[in-house]
């Protein structure tokens, strides 16, 4: 405990214990009263970061390399279970956030050309404009102003 101490748990000097000991002690040396000044530490007195750069050598560009970590149980068992196709999202819009859609600017039959507004739904106080990513003839509308969308869900189709 430093003697006079009052700054509470911010203290450096006392290690943030408010002046009753026993706090944290500071992430480098506190010189002790009536000893060097905190302005006359060196710089070797400060400790140096533990971590450090590591140079990783970039992998060929035609190396690819599909890695899994199994336990042995995980590796018997996955045999068992089949690939999940990518799904194609090119025709299809889904939403990207949870939300409420505002607006919904198509409607089915209609021609959209790339980057044109498709609807726009609302998430955390901002709208997001969504647009299609090619051009195409709007096959089905999923959503409609008002409704309520969770992430993924499919908001239009395009042919």
């Amino acid at each position: 405990m430093l003697a006079g101490c009052s700054s509470g748990s911010s203290c450096v000097r006392c290690g943030g214990s408010g002046g009753k000991g026993g706090g944290a002690s500071p992430p480098f040396p506190v010189p002790s009263p009536g000893s060097a000044a905190p302005s006359q530490l060196r710089e070797k007195d400060i400790p140096a970061p533990s971590a450090r750069a590591v140079s990783i050598p970039p992998l060929q560009p035609q190396s690819e390399y599909k890695l899994q970590i199994l336990t042995k149980v995980a590796a018997e068992l996955s045999k068992y279970m089949p690939e999940k196709a990518a799904e194609d999202t090119s025709s299809i819009l889904r939403s990207p956030m949870p939300g409420a859609v505002v607006a919904v600017s198509v409607k089915p039959g209609d021609t959209v050309a790339e980057g044109q507004e498709i609807c726009v739904i609302e998430a955390m106080k901002m709208q997001n404009s969504m647009t299609a990513v090619k051009t195409g003839k709007v096959k089905a509308v999923h959503c409609k102003a008002g409704d309520t969308v969770g992430e993924g869900d499919l908001l239009v189709e395009l042919e």
